[in-house]
């Protein structure tokens, strides 16, 4: 219930007294508006919390943050994917050492986040190393598997991202199965695919973004029914999304190939 989660989070917005409370609240409430696919409206109130954070955090705490994937998808979502790659750029010039390159390092998350196998590439031959010694092996394999994918390489990128699920625990589980499930999809295993996504549904029953890469997947298989009954959920959740939100855009395209 969005409505119900928007008027509490409301609420605890105003009786809070201090800045922590105060970004806890925006970013719960930015997950909401995402997750209903206003993506404008949650990256407005995900800049004014960045704003806040860095009157009481170190830059670096903030960039952290503007590297991840999903911060990356969300202005990639409607179109301003080049406003977050100068965003980044940005953050590692404030941020810059000696020791290594930042710029190509932040910008790992980002050709990834916009799917760029051939900038992937690319930033792994100038600062693959830098990868390697700050984040480990196992990363590096990871950013290797999106590499392969991305280049349309399922074959190479499977068992890199297949080892990177089996070995990276708890912590990244559910993203790096997703990323799995669609390289699978990819590569016709839909079978496999169908697992993954299902594992996933069941602990985020209600999320967009899962059901209409599961139904993307279930037409590709000719699960026609099944897939119609994906997306048509997903886009119950996303009704009061951005007009411009491109998984929404992609995912009525889909309805509409399948026949309501």
């Amino acid at each position: 219930d969005f409505v119900k989660a928007e008027k509490t989070i409301t609420t605890a917005l105003r009786v809070s007294n201090t800045l922590q409370d105060t970004t806890g609240c925006y970013s719960k409430m930015e997950s909401i508006l995402a997750e209903q696919g206003k993506m404008s409206a949650a990256i407005t109130l995900m800049e004014k919390r960045w704003a806040l954070l860095r009157t009481i955090q170190p830059e670096n705490s903030v960039g952290r943050e503007i590297m991840y994937d999903f911060i990356v998808n969300r202005y990639k979502s409607i179109g301003r994917q080049e406003e977050v790659k100068e965003i980044i750029t940005q953050m590692a010039k404030k941020i810059e050492t000696n020791e290594m390159d930042l710029t190509c390092l932040f910008l790992i998350n980002y050709h990834m986040a916009i799917e760029d196998g051939e900038a992937i590439k690319k930033s792994m031959e100038q600062c693959g190393d830098v990868i390697q010694t700050t984040s480990g092996d196992l990363i590096y394999t990871y950013v290797e598997g999106q590499r392969d994918m991305y280049l349309g390489n399922t074959k190479a990128a499977i068992p890199k991202l297949e080892m990177f699920v089996d070995s990276s625990g708890t912590g990244s589980t559910v993203m790096s199965e997703l990323l799995l499930a669609k390289c699978y999809a990819l590569d016709k295993q839909f079978g496999k695919a169908q697992n993954l996504y299902e594992k996933a549904l069941k602990t985020q029953p209600n999320d967009a973004n899962i059901l209409s890469d599961y139904a993307t997947c279930l037409k590709a298989a000719n699960k026609t029914d099944a897939a119609r009954k994906a997306v048509s959920k997903a886009l119950i959740i996303w009704k009061d999304a951005d007009p411009n939100f491109s998984d929404v855009v992609a995912a009525r395209a889909l309805l509409a190939e399948i026949g309501e």
